[in-house]
This record gives structure tokens, C-alpha cells and sequence, in this order.
């Protein structure tokens, strides 16, 4: 109900659910019905997992101020951390490196965190060469890579954090 509400209908979707740990609290998303159909015939064995869900249940300890950002070419994810409680998940388009800026200094500012105190785990498509990371380490001190769990040869033009997300989709079935 609360994702008709937010979102309007959901008639062509099925709704799902799953926990987040360590918390109490549950990921709900929609997702469109021929996909899940389609996704089940073919894998009959599946279990859809939300790469929110993912990500904050492969953390071994929640982090106390932290953001976690993956990047996309056009869209990026984020994951606000204040007090070691999971404060904001969201997926947004971007065009430029400060629209990405803008949210993150503006959530930081919404949950009163810290610039200087905040870790900003940074996976996806960026490099260290790039715009956006500079305008990120300008702006957020304590930035960083994500690690990735399982090390592969860093082959040139693809290091590791390029693949974290698909890290986390490795961990939840191993």
C-alpha cells in the first residue's frame, strides 16, 4: 500500500519484500510482472534481491556517518548511514558531476552529518582521473574506493570497484 501510495498504481507489478539486517526495517519494491514472469520460467529457482538490500546486508558493521554511492553513466544510487542507522536509500538520474554533488552535499545537510566526518565509499563506473571523484574528494575528506570482497587481476581500465555490485549479487548466493 505504501509503495501505491508513493508511487501510484501497481497493477502490472508484483510487490516485494525482503529484511535488511542488522535493523528491523524491510525493502519493499515493485517489479514489473512480465519480468518477474519471464525471470521465473527461465530460472525457476530464483530469488529476486534489490541491490539496496545487497549492499547493506554484505556490510559487515554498520558504518557510523557514511554514504555509499554507485554510479552509473546516467543514474546514480546512495545510502546514507548517520549513527549507524540506515537514514536514506535512493536512486536518482544525474547529467553533470554536481548534480551528484548537490544531493549528497544536501543529504548530509539534511541528516546533519558532517562533511568532514562522513565516509564516502565510492564503487561503479568512476575513476580517480575523473571530474567527479576531484569534486567529490574536494567536497567529502574521507573518500574512498570500495573494496571488493573477492580479488580479481585488476586487468588496466577496470579496477575492482567497477564490480562491487556484482560482488554483492556473488555473496548472496555463496
Amino acid at each position: 500500500k505504501l509503495i501505491q501510495a508513493v508511487h501510484g498504481s501497481t497493477a502490472q507489478s508484483v510487490v516485494l519484500s525482503e529484511p535488511v539486517k542488522p535493523s528491523e526495517l524491510y525493502n519493499a519494491y515493485a517489479v514489473p510482472e512480465d519480468i518477474h514472469e519471464w525471470v521465473g520460467r527461465i530460472f525457476p529457482a530464483f530469488r529476486f534481491r534489490h541491490h539496496y538490500t545487497l549492499a547493506v546486508n554484505n556490510l559487515s558493521d554498520p558504518p557510523k556517518h557514511a554514504i555509499l554511492l554507485e554510479l552509473d553513466t546516467d543514474e546514480f544510487s546512495f545510502l546514507v548511514w548517520r549513527d549507524g542507522k540506515l537514514m536514506l536509500a535512493q536512486t536518482l538520474r544525474y547529467v553533470t558531476p554536481e548534480d551528484i554533488l548537490y544531493v549528497l552535499i544536501k543529504s548530509c545537510n539534511q541528516f546533519s552529518l558532517s562533511r568532514e566526518d562522513v565516509d564516502l565509499y565510492i564503487s561503479g563506473l568512476i575513476v580517480k582521473e575523473s571530474q567527479l571523484y576531484r569534486e567529490l574528494y574536494q567536497y567529502f575528506l574521507r573518500t574512498r574506493f570500495r573494496d571488493v570482497v573477492w580479488k580479481i587481476d585488476e586487468p588496466e581500465n577496470n579496477p575492482p570497484h567497477f564490480f562491487a555490485s556484482l560482488n554483492d549479487l556473488a555473496r548472496c548466493v555463496s
